[in-house]
């Protein structure tokens, strides 16, 4: 029974030496603990001390870097103080510095890089991000509508809040009354100016085409007097009926003032001549427009070449096309697609912003144009694509902002002679 009993105690006792030689402890003591310890058991302090070849090295202060590390434990090695533009905000360990951030164009700087602390940077006034999304862009902040009251201000990281107003009862009958004295007006409106068209061309036509067209007859012609008249009654109506109309009720009323100031000598004139008509002589024929009617800076007919294409030349660098990428929110929407087609982005770029508000995509994909174009990027070719596109007012407008606003002037400008003035 003790045989028995002297193997299962030797059997546990070599399963636990197994056991132990597996976990790649070592069972030699010494001073009560184990040595060769593991580098994965080293524990530096947090903050203070960091790892390097299985000793902990002191970490270096903010607004320096390790330059070389210690070679004794608990000790500092080399450390170097971060070059401009870079910058460590706690005591580290790092290799190197950390690079300063750079506000985007619709940011403006809270507080400058230095070398122990990062840029700080927030939307500009009118826009917003807020700090639990993505900030890739600048939201323009809402304006509430006629029908809203504002709840709260739009600030850097929070847009407007509105809220819509109840209707009354009173609201809802002014509102009634006031659709119909619109409906009442535009009818009266419209009344009127059929009525008027109606008087007027009713006058014209009261009007003796004879007694306005009766010229002297020709008798070597071979046509009768009213052949003659006929004749010459056909060309009133070749013209368009608007401005026939207008010209010759001008001349009426002309001819109706110069025929009072002459009195009967007119008619006793034309009586003493035996190879003219017996009445009144009428009003010559109108004569076409002299000139074109102005056209309008977006008419279809307009040109490229209409627009002076003097060359815009930046007068603060690359910053100077950034900043004036705002003017081009007045853009129509209408012809967005086509605006960044023209520039060169592809379809699916544009289509990937669909979503966006107007100012927020125009600002999102000229900054997505900027990139693919780099350091050719040019205003010049934008106010092209404007005008290709038949957008002069826009155009103008972009280059009248930019010039005043300092961002850009003419290619070549010359200083103002006093003595031309």
């Amino acid at each position: 029974m003790c045989n028995k009993h002297l193997m299962v105690v030797l059997i546990i006792l070599a399963f636990d030496l197994a056991v132990a030689t597996d976990s790649g402890l070592e069972t030699t003591q010494a001073g009560g603990g184990l040595e060769n310890r593991p580098q994965r058991d080293v524990s530096c302090r947090n903050h203070q001390e960091y790892p390097h070849d299985n000793i902990c090295c002191l970490s270096c202060p903010a607004g320096s870097y390790v330059k070389s590390a210690c070679t004794s434990a608990h000790e500092r090695g080399t450390c170097e103080n971060c070059d401009f533009d870079t910058y460590t905000e706690h005591d580290n360990g790092l290799l190197q510095c950390l690079k300063c951030t750079k506000c985007r164009p619709d940011q403006e700087i809270v507080a400058r890089c230095t070398n122990t602390q990062n840029t700080e940077c927030q939307c500009k006034a009118g826009r917003f991000c807020a700090p639990d999304q993505a900030c890739e862009i600048c939201k323009k902040c809402t304006i509430c509508k006629d029908d809203e009251v504002k709840v709260r201000n739009c600030t850097t990281i929070s847009n407007t809040e509105c809220k819509r107003q109840l209707s009354t009862s009173s609201n809802k009958s002014a509102g009634a009354v006031a659709a119909v004295l619109v409906l009442i007006a535009g009818s009266t409106v419209i009344v009127a100016f059929l009525k008027r068209k109606k008087k007027f061309v009713g006058e014209q036509d009261s009007q003796n085409p004879s007694e306005m067209e009766k010229v002297v007859v020709d008798s070597g012609s071979g046509l009768s007097d009213e052949e003659m008249q006929n004749k010459l009654n056909g060309r009133l109506y070749d013209s368009p009926l608007l401005e026939q109309a207008q010209a010759v009720g001008q001349q009426a009323l002309a001819n109706k003032e110069k025929e009072t100031k002459q009195g009967n000598s007119f008619t006793s004139t034309a009586h003493s001549s035996p190879a003219s008509l017996p009445t009144l002589p009428s009003a010559p024929l109108p004569a076409p427009y002299p000139h074109p009617r102005p056209v309008s800076p977006s008419h279809p007919n307009t040109r490229d070449d209409d627009l002076p294409r003097k060359k815009l030349v930046p007068l603060n660098g690359d910053k100077s096309l950034t900043d004036c990428f705002s003017y081009f929110e007045e853009v129509d929407v209408h012809f967005h697609n086509r605006f960044f087609r023209r520039i060169g982005l592809n379809d699916n770029a544009i289509k990937n912003r669909e979503n966006l508000q107007p100012e927020d995509r125009v600002h999102q994909l000229l900054n997505v144009w900027l990139e693919k174009v780099g350091m050719e990027a040019s205003i010049n070719d934008l106010i092209a694509a404007l005008l290709h596109l038949n957008q002069r007012l826009s155009a103008e407008n972009i280059i009248a902002k930019a010039i005043s606003e300092g961002h850009f002037e003419y290619e070549g400008k010359q200083p103002r002679d006093e003595s031309q003035l």
